[in-house]
């Protein structure tokens, strides 16, 4: 399999099929992809394409396949939107789901960045170090407790690997941590 195209808006690949068999047939190739990304459960291989080929015996064609940002998407209902994920997907091809002859990973970048939910298990340091999260912080009351944690001289390294609900100890309430929860995840 050689990827021809990796843009941000599809990807397009060759295969080469050759008849090793004594008379005319027919192959159809099914490309399957996997979402090595998600962090949604998905399934392990789903199809996207196909390419059908005829071909006398001992004749090869070279075929190519093309598969669309669509192809790679998922329904994200949280969202409510068609969702790819950057990052890492493998390419299989063969002439079922149980009979896979050729696999490839291919990084894309049609995608967005999947980034984890903010719960009450987050570590401090992933707020302090997640772009995006200032006006959610301010908004909720978190931002003066967060920046004195940064402001620790010799704790600060153990105060950024607590969890975000661990930062009652030092002042918040948990409507403020529920709240920049709820923001920092809208």
């Amino acid at each position: 399999m050689e990827i021809v195209a990796n843009t941000k808006k599809h990807v397009t690949g060759k295969i080469k099929i050759t008849n090793v068999g004594s008379i005319y047939g027919k192959e159809t190739a099914q490309i399957y992809i996997q979402n090595l990304e998600s962090r949604v459960e998905k399934p392990r291989q789903e199809l996207k394409a196909f390419v059908k080929v005829g071909l006398n015996p001992g004749e090869s064609k070279t075929v190519e396949f093309f598969l669309d940002r669509r192809s790679f998407a998922w329904y994200n209902v949280k969202k409510s939107i068609w969702q790819v994920d950057r990052g890492d997907y493998n390419l299989k091809i063969g002439s079922s789901s149980r009979d896979i002859r050729l696999e490839k990973t291919v990084a894309l970048e049609m995608g967005t960045t999947n980034i984890r939910p903010i719960s009450g298990d987050t570590y401090i340091s992933e707020i302090i170090n997640q772009d995006g999260l200032h006006e959610s912080l301010v908004a909720s009351g978190l931002q003066t407790a967060i920046e004195s944690i940064s402001s620790y001289d010799s704790n600060r390294e153990l105060m950024e690997n607590l969890p975000l609900r661990a930062i009652i100890m030092i002042g918040a309430n948990v409507e403020q941590v529920n709240k920049f929860i709820e923001l920092a995840n809208n």
